[in-house]
This record gives structure tokens, sequence and C-alpha cells, in this order.
């Protein structure tokens, strides 16, 4: 799975329309909610946006890395009113369907590669949830990710992750950026950790 992943990566084409939609939506999903601050499901569409933008860029060998590098990035990205950012938004659905569509995932059927896929999706929604309680002081959404997460986490031990060919941290990061790729053909984020709270407990 792990090959294949890779192949899929030093395959993808660069496209600068996409790269450009990705960000744009981006900006978009929060920027249409106004002054009123964005929850959980619009945090999960936003980075889906980052990762479709940094796919666009084109085989990348570190995805997870990048993913993090454009959310920072888009700051310097163009101003959206509100009322233009929810325009946008109906161009995205179109173009991005899961984004803001939460939907039942069908997790991998390899017990290796569901829990790297689990533990990437809900890494990513447990950044965004530390950071709500951060700003708000709001950690409701943080104690629903935590507890699957943790279950996760120990799964990939060091003994699994060994035998999978995974050693040091370069490759780890890696190998998360490329189920993060493949996830995006199943849902958004939030949909895939919700699949993973599920199935924590098998």
């Amino acid at each position: 799975m792990l090959l294949t992943l890779a192949l899929l990566a030093q395959t993808l084409t660069p496209d600068p329309e996409g790269v450009k939609a990705g960000r744009t939506c981006a900006v978009a999903v929060t920027a249409a909610r106004g002054s009123e601050a964005p929850g959980m499901p619009e945090v999960a569409a936003l980075l889906y946006y980052v990762a479709q933008s940094v796919k666009a860029e084109g085989g990348n060998p570190s995805f997870l890395t990048r993913v993090n590098e454009v959310t920072g990035e888009l700051r310097n990205e163009p101003v959206q009113t509100q009322a233009t950012a929810q325009a946008n938004l109906a161009e995205c659905d179109r173009r991005y369907p899961l984004a803001r569509k939460a939907v039942r995932v069908t997790l991998p059927a390899k017990p290796f590669d569901r829990d790297l896929m689990c533990f990437a999706a809900l890494g990513v929604m447990m950044g965004a949830s530390q950071g709500k309680e951060e700003d708000t002081g709001d950690s409701s959404d943080l104690k629903r990710y935590k507890p699957a997460f943790d279950v996760y986490t120990a799964r990939l031990s060091g003994d699994a992750l060994e035998k999978a060919g995974l050693t040091g941290e370069t490759a780890l990061i890696d190998a998360l950026g490329k189920q993060i790729l493949t996830s995006l053909d199943l849902g958004n984020f939030d949909s895939i950790s919700q699949s993973c709270i599920a199935q924590a407990g098998n």
C-alpha cells in the first residue's frame, strides 16, 4: 500500500489552476462566516482545501509538511468579503464535493494502513481542536478526538513502524502525508476521524 501511494505521489501532474482554487476555497470557507468564529466543520473543510491545493502542486516528497506550510501562507491570500466568500463556496462545492459534506468513510482494509490514516486524520483535527481550546477555552472538540487519537498512537508503536520500514521521523511524516493524500478521495478530515472514532475499539 505504501509503495502504491509513493508511486502515486510521483506521478501527480502539477495543476496551477487547482493550486489557486484550493487556496481560494480555504480562505472562503472561514470568510463566509463573517465575524463568527469557524467551527470544526469549517476547519475540516479549510484543511481539505489546503490539501487539495498541495496535491495540485504535483508530487511532493513531504506532503504533510507542505500542507502545514500552505496553511500558514493563507494569511497572504487576497481578502474576501463575506458575500464574495459565499459566492465562491458555490464553485468550491462543485469542484470539491467532499470538502463540506459529512460522509460515512470506508477505511482501508489493512489494519496498519487504517491505523496510519486514522492517526493522520485525527492528528490534523487534534491540532485544530487544541488551537480552538487555546483561543476560546472550549475543549469539547479536543475531548471528542483525543481518546481515539490515543488508541491509534498506541497502535503505531515503535515495533509496528519498524516492521513497516518506517524508521525515523522523516519517513513517518512522509507516510502520513501519503495517507492524507489518498484520504482526499474518501472525505474530509472530520468525516474520516468520525469513522476512525467508531472503529477505535476494533
